[in-house]
């Protein structure tokens, strides 16, 4: 041991007894995190509420590591008053960039403002990649490194920088900042992290030299999260300070302080109404003699000291506590400062002066970055109506600051202002600006990231958002859960939208059609077929009901299609599409897209092909971009069976530019543009990359198999027989499932066949072989018997080595429900 690493323990070790009888855990952390930098760094802290985690293990860090930066991370820190709390990245990045300027690197802020973050993007990029194409059913790690990738992808063609939002910048900032800054991140509440966020953990353990406390609320023994217990670390179970040393601590503050606490204390040995009396003595507030500490003494002080504020004072504390949270002290002078605000009531005219005064008199909680108000206010609010009207004015005016936050040049994270949003329109009972909120999230985000993160979060917050009225909730929710649940059916998310039905209370008859239509689109086929065929026969005899009635009729060839009854879907399909009472109606182009659904058969090509042009022709005549979409979509994949590729290519570059429009599956467009590709014969390296990013972008398990079946192409085409055997073995994985569609199952039989023969495992392909070859599905077999060599049949298919697979959209296609009358969006 060198003389300096001696001087430091012997420092450290006559510290110890400073710090009451916390010496057993601190010299447990002392050896641990003496350790060298390669070694464990992380520590796991649990114990009940209040016995002092998170001050011993701040005193831990300014003792061990006073020359790195101690950032502590809350996650319980309110989010808009959403689940969870604020986002791990965000906490970190929002104490990163607070401590930049005293510690002489960028804020988050000037890094997004500058053109740095570019070489961080383009030097991140093969990592990301890497990440994503070593996971054939990507984790959670995987597509936040693919959530990033698509900016960097974007960002390489050119001054691109606006397709990099300010997520994606924020992991950039987090991770250069933390590679070169030494950092102890402490994160109170772990019990909070989203598996995400602790794979994100994970890999700044891995990446950077950062420390980690975690620190879990438990009243018994610390049960780390999986992903982290193969990891070294320190575990600590905190017990409560022994009532002695509990006593040195009260016995600083005046007698009748110290009797409430000590009391308190023996009860519940939480030290948490200690730290609320000392703050109050450190501040040198002046209160009344018979002031004792306790709960209701506290309420009582803050009460008495907002009634006797000015009003400019007041009003800008009640515009802190109408804020979902603590708000950023540049953003709260720029709400402060802006015309709506001014002009409703007298507001102070130096804000931080303002902030400093509150903070002193314990009623708000003031850092350098951020503002928030104590806890107490809000109750002080709720007992005085006059001060509950001014706060819910300040509400109105917070949820559309933040709705023109974009067009008025303001910076707030987007995550951040769609928080805000939903939380005041909840709690103004606002439906309207829940709905437009929502969706302005789930298209941004299913379009643009890792779709079923958002989605989640969108279940999650429909179903507990935070009302201003109880009464009003159901309702509320009842009509909130309606709106989502026809987001979703758009989006393609079949079994989210059936759970947002369970929500509702009240199902009106637009969306009973669209419950069957789920059932019919999911696993529930046979109750949707009964449902459907109930509803027809229910129906009146005339004109004004042709629109439901062929809705009903599409629905019901969904369900044939997906239960495998081909021919009583091609019966239904023939017999409607022959009616002329359909033509003038708004779905009648969706029921001839729906012949890529009902006609199977070889003979039926030929006609299939006709009513799919017939359809972008009449979507096109009527500006229906998302029907017009579907319909190149699937003539595109018909015609991509054929020798004229360029067609099919051109088809979907249609479908393609139509996408930023309406609801486009970006993993079929990807995966379809290899494939073609692949049935040229000059597979490249980006198509490759195209698979591996549709595989990330993709949920439906069919669609993953099939994308998986292209990969295993690619491999196989370049000789690549390792990954190939790899793809292998999940492929056969999933064919063992019951639910895999025949004819899926049978074409990726075959293409595990014909891997195993260009590598010459003659073996592993006969035994494919014979497991295709007894398949029949009723779909393309005349092709099909022509690979077995039953018959002689000109198609060029046949001359192919291998049978990639193109994907269909949305698996068959949506049902225009707008065209029923009763149709309510809002």
């Amino acid at each position: 041991m060198q003389n300096s690493t001696k001087l430091h323990y012997i420092t450290w070790n006559y510290r110890l007894f400073e710090f009451l009888d916390r010496r057993p855990y601190l010299e447990r952390l002392a050896r641990f995190l003496d350790l060298p930098p390669q070694g464990a760094r992380l520590v796991i802290a649990g114990g009940g509420l209040g016995v002092g985690k998170t001050t011993l293990l701040r005193h831990a860090a300014k003792l061990y590591r006073n020359d790195r930066l101690y950032l502590l991370c809350d996650r319980a820190t309110p989010a808009g008053g959403l689940p969870g709390g604020i986002p791990f990245p965000e906490l970190l990045e929002r104490q990163l960039s607070s401590l930049g300027t005293a510690y002489g690197f960028e804020t988050f802020d000037d890094f997004c403002k500058s053109h740095r973050w570019s070489r961080s993007v383009k030097m991140g990029a093969e990592a990301a990649a890497s990440i994503a194409t070593k996971a054939l059913l990507p984790g959670p790690a995987s597509r936040l490194a693919w959530e990033a990738y698509e900016r960097i992808k974007a960002s390489r063609g050119g001054n691109k920088s606006s397709k990099l939002e300010s997520d994606d910048l924020r992991l950039l900032y987090i991770l250069e900042k933390l590679k070169t800054v030494p950092a102890v991140v402490h994160i109170d509440h772990a019990h909070l992290l989203d598996p995400g966020e602790i794979k994100l953990i994970l890999h700044l353990l891995d990446s950077t030299t950062s420390v980690f406390f975690i620190e879990f609320t438990t009243a018994q023994s610390v049960q780390p999260h999986p992903d982290l217990a193969s990891v070294k670390r320190l575990e600590l179970n905190i017990e409560p300070l022994p009532l002695a040393y509990a006593d040195q601590l009260f016995s600083s503050l005046p007698d009748r302080f110290a009797r409430t606490l000590r009391d308190q204390f023996a009860k519940a040995g939480n030290l948490l109404p200690y730290d609320d009396a000392a703050l109050l003595r450190e501040r040198g507030a002046a209160v009344a003699d018979t002031f004792d500490a306790s709960e209701d003494a506290l309420a009582k002080l803050t009460e008495e000291r907002m009634l006797n504020l000015g009003q400019p004072h007041l009003n800008a504390l009640l515009a802190i506590s109408a804020h979902a949270g603590p708000v950023d002290r540049n953003l709260l002078v720029e709400f402060l400062g802006s015309t709506s605000s001014g002009n409703f009531v007298a507001l102070p005219s130096d804000v931080d002066g303002t902030l400093d005064f509150l903070d002193e008199r314990l009623l708000a909680i003031v850092t350098t970055s951020s503002a928030s108000c104590q806890p107490r206010v809000h109750t002080v609010v709720d007992h005085h109506a006059d001060l509950g009207v001014i706060q819910l004015s300040f509400r109105k005016l917070w949820r559309d600051f933040y709705r023109d936050a974009s067009t008025l040049g303001i910076f707030v994270s987007e995550a951040d202002r769609c928080r805000q949003i939903l939380h005041q329109c909840a709690v103004l009972n606002d439906l309207v600006g829940i709905s437009s909120t929502l969706q302005e999230v789930g298209r941004k985000g299913i379009n643009s990231r890792n779709p079923k993160s958002i989605v989640n979060y969108l279940k999650d917050v429909t179903s507990r958002l935070q009302w201003g009225n109880s009464e009003f909730s159901k309702t509320g929710l009842s009509r909130i859960a309606l709106s989502q649940c026809h987001f979703f059916y758009d989006a393609g998310w079949f079994d989210q939208a059936l759970e947002c039905l369970d929500i509702a209370s009240e199902i009106p008859p637009s969306f009973q059609y669209l419950q069957v239509e789920l059932y019919c689109a999911t696993e529930f086929q046979a109750r949707g077929i009964s449902m459907a065929d109930a509803y027809l026969s229910k129906l009146p005899k005339n004109t004004e009901s042709l629109d439901a009635e062929l809705c009903l009729k599409l629905i019901k060839m969904h369900g044939l299609r997906n239960s495998n009854q081909l021919a009583s879907a091609r019966d239904l399909y023939i017999d409607t599409v022959s009616q002329r009472k359909y033509s003038n109606l708004s779905a009648y182009p969706t029921l001839l897209r729906f012949a890529d659904l009902c006609l199977c058969s070889d003979e039926d090509l030929p006609q299939c092909a006709q009513y799919l042009e017939l359809a972008i022709a009449e979507s096109e005549r009527r500006g229906l971009r998302g029907e017009l979409a579907s319909s190149c979509l699937a003539l595109g994949q018909l015609i991509g069976y054929t020798p004229n590729l360029d067609r099919a290519e051109a088809l979907l570059n249609r479908a393609s530019e139509i996408g930023d429009e309406v609801w486009l599956q970006r993993s079929n467009l990807l995966a379809n543009r290899a494939v073609i590709s692949l049935y040229r014969g000059n597979p490249t390296a980006e198509d490759l990359r195209l698979l591996e990013q549709a595989q990330v972008l993709a949920y439906d398990a069919l669609d993953c198999l099939l994308i998986q079946v292209n990969m295993l192409i690619w491999h196989a085409v370049a000789g690549d027989f390792d990954r190939a055997l790899q793809i292998e073995e999940v492929i056969a994985a999933s064919l063992s499932k019951s639910s895999i569609d025949t004819e899926i199952k049978r074409i990726a039989l075959f293409n595990l066949e014909a891997t195993n023969k260009r590598f010459g495992r003659m073996d592993a392909a006969g035994g494919y072989h014979e497991r295709w070859t007894a398949l029949r599905s009723g779909i393309d077999e005349k092709y099909w018997s022509a690979r077995r060599n039953e018959i002689d049949l000109d198609d060029w298919r046949c001359s192919l080595e291998f049978y990639p697979v193109y994907l269909a959209h949305w698996h068959l296609g949506l049902v225009p429900f707008q065209a029923i009358g009763d149709y309510a969006r809002d």
